[in-house]
């Protein structure tokens, strides 16, 4: 295990593809590793998740119930973007330390990924 700093824009991009993996038929050590991280990843989400929706009480528009307006596409409807975007953007940017699994490459035998999968995966392969 190895502890990391990581941004909570990171968390979520990789956690995005990383829970997409869990289909793939991966060697024992890489898919405990891997299993155990996604547990580590979301326990972090949910704080962000916690966070955002405060940001959209904040923000959103409200009907006379006191209920957040959503447009077409279920998206809240929000008072004043700029300062939502600017608190959003100081919550993705908020590091969060983390005690990850570690696996070489090695762990990961002939199990075939994208880029972009590797590039999720990169904080938790050893000497990449």
């Amino acid at each position: 295990m190895k502890d990391i700093e990581i941004t909570n824009r990171k968390i979520i991009e990789c956690a995005n593809v990383i829970n997409g993996l869990v289909n793939k038929s991966l060697p024992v050590r890489a898919s405990y590793a891997l299993a155990k991280n996604i547990d580590i990843l979301n326990h972090e989400i949910k704080y962000y998740n916690s966070e955002k929706d405060k940001l959209l009480q904040k923000y959103g528009e409200k009907d006379e119930k006191g209920d957040l307006i959503l447009d077409k596409s279920h998206n809240v409807e929000l008072e004043d973007n700029t300062a939502f975007y600017q608190d959003l953007k100081e919550l993705l940017d908020i590091k969060a330390s983390l005690n990850i699994y570690m696996i070489t490459l090695e762990n990961l035998g002939n199990t075939q990924f994208t880029p972009q999968e590797i590039t999720a995966l990169h904080f938790m392969i050893e000497n990449y």
